[in-house]
């Protein structure tokens, strides 16, 4: 084996672990980011959304500590199905 045949197995390997981690990475990313925004929004307007959503579901569960948790939840369902309704798309489905 020579030295390019080495060169190239190890950039094939590096790829390889770089789209590995380039796929578990970026959704905690979106989790995190959500769950930062939600703390934001729990800061300012935690009492009001909170009361809101108890309103809507009708129960007294919710609390303002349990918003950013919600966003964090929210954004990692959206992240998924975003990349399914690009796929989606770029497949040529309706």
């Amino acid at each position: 084996m020579n030295e390019s045949n080495i060169a190239i197995i190890t950039k094939s390997i590096i790829g390889i672990l770089a789209g590995i981690a380039l796929i578990l990475l970026i959704p905690t990313l979106s989790v995190a980011i959500g769950w930062l925004l939600g703390a934001i929004v729990a800061f300012f307007f935690g009492g009001m959304l909170a009361d809101g959503l108890n309103l809507l579901f009708g129960t007294e569960r919710f609390t303002s500590g349990d918003i950013p948790t919600v966003t964090a939840v929210l954004v990692f369902l959206a992240h998924f199905l975003l990349i399914r309704n690009v796929v989606d798309k770029t497949k040529g489905g309706d």
